[in-house]
């Protein structure tokens, strides 16, 4: 084997879907427990069920009828948080739109990032192929989630070659005898 490492490189993304969600983003809702059962349950009527919905009929409108994909994909998502009028001055409220300041408040990123589980069998057929999400939170003249979806395209590395024959096929295809 080689000493020589391989460089490490960007993958090539190509783009495949984006949702665009208009409203405050939610994160997924934590199941709840009763004291008389063992048993979660969800409140399919709380503010996160409802966008978990919301977000897999967005998902199957911008998929039009495709099918899901089972090849590896980036995720980014963007969720806009609406800037307090009460706690900001206006100037305050422009450099915050401006990205000055920074959304620290809920939903935790993760929720926002658990909320995707709404796309498996949509967009991804397992969530098994998410292999990279980024998600960011900010402020923004008007609420919003936006999702956007990447197929990552297949490595150009060549598989490093194991046998000696096949060593010297490739170092004859490299270096032709008649040169």
């Amino acid at each position: 084997m080689s000493d020589q490492a391989i460089a490490p490189h960007e993958p090539v993304l190509t783009p495949f879907v984006q949702l665009y969600m208009a409203g405050p983003p939610r994160g997924k809702p934590t199941p709840r427990s009763t004291w008389n059962q063992a048993q979660h349950f969800k409140d399919q009527r709380s503010p996160g069920a409802v966008f978990e919905k919301q977000l897999r009929y967005a998902a199957q409108q911008a998929m039009n009828g495709r099918a899901p994909t089972d090849r590896p994909v980036v995720i980014d998502v963007i969720a806009d948080f609406e800037v307090p009028k009460s706690s900001f001055d206006a100037w305050e409220q422009d450099a915050a739109i401006a990205g000055h300041f920074f959304v620290s408040k809920k939903p935790d990123y993760d929720n926002l990032l658990k909320q995707l589980d709404a796309l498996t069998g949509v967009v991804w057929d397992d969530d098994k192929r998410v292999v990279e999400a980024r998600v960011r939170k900010r402020w923004g003249a008007h609420p919003s989630m936006t999702i956007e979806v990447f197929i990552v395209e297949p490595s150009t590395l060549q598989k490093p070659v194991k046998s000696r024959k096949r060593q010297t096929e490739a170092a004859a295809d490299l270096f032709p005898a008649d040169a």
